[in-house]
């Protein structure tokens, strides 16, 4: 009986710890993405800046 209820709180706590490490990867994933996509805009916006067909090529590209 006691180790029904160890094995038990054993794969609780697993579960529990397998959760936290799910949210703080997602968390810090999340941080570098928005820390990221200012930086590309910003790029984006120097090449247009300097070259200013380079937009339209782009969109050329991807379409």
């Amino acid at each position: 009986m006691l180790a029904a209820a160890l094995a038990v709180l054993f794969v609780v706590l697993i579960h529990f710890l397998l959760q936290l490490a799910i949210i703080t990867f997602i968390e810090r994933a999340h941080r570098r993405v928005t820390f990221l996509v200012p930086s590309i805009v910003e790029l984006v916006d120097q090449q247009v800046l300097k070259r200013p067909g380079f937009y339209s090529a782009l969109l050329a590209t991807l379409c």
